[in-house]
């Protein structure tokens, strides 16, 4: 399991850099704007284009390398203190104040009324929005999903680097769609098109 996990996070790595750099050279070898400012000497162009693409790079190998926020038995210890010091308070200001039973249990549960629960799989205690993913085979805190691209899940720690790079690969996206859009000869037949813009 951990094997294959590793090859498809290695594969997913791969094809995503082999993908945008594919393209970047497909831009910078035929006749397109990106190629003239290059050749020309207009490096703004070229270098925030250029500069763009590799800043979605550092997001996407951030968001991929770094800890999502896996829930480890280390941080078991300091949820389940948490829960008791709450549970302490509760019951030190229902002496205090003389509050019913009843009340105290609501101050003592963990926040909005929800119960502590524990994970199906790993019997780890999940505090809230944790999820197990059962790709990674982990319980990840603030879980929103287990992306292919980036080979791991998108939980707290990873979550703004994951978003970061879905906004500069959109507009690198956007940029090479007009780049590729202006840089198209027209023809009238869709033959004569395909030859003069094919590959």
């Amino acid at each position: 399991m951990a094997a294959k996990h590793w090859q498809e996070r290695v594969f997913s790595r791969f094809f995503h850099v082999f993908i945008t750099v594919g393209i970047v050279l497909i831009l910078l070898l035929k006749d397109t704007e990106l190629k003239r400012s290059v050749f020309e000497g207009h490096w703004i162009y070229a270098s925030l284009f250029l500069g763009l693409v590799f800043v979605g790079f550092i997001f996407y190998f951030v968001a991929s390398f770094i800890d999502p926020g896996y829930l480890e038995v280390k941080s078991q210890n300091s949820i389940l203190i948490s829960y008791e010091k709450v549970e302490a308070e509760a019951e030190s200001q229902s002496e205090e104040e003389g509050n019913t039973e009843e009340t105290c249990t609501i101050l003592a549960s963990p926040p909005f009324g929800s119960r502590l629960r524990r994970c199906g799989y790993c019997s780890l205690v999940q505090p809230l929005r944790a999820k197990h993913c059962e790709d990674c085979g982990k319980c990840v805190r603030r879980y929103d999903h287990h992306c292919p691209w980036l080979g791991t899940c998108v939980g707290e720690r990873n979550h703004k680097f994951f978003w970061c790079f879905l906004l500069t690969q959109n507009i690198i996206i956007l940029w090479a769609l007009y780049i590729i859009w202006f840089a198209m000869i027209h023809k009238k037949s869709w033959y004569d098109w395909f030859l003069s813009n094919g590959p």
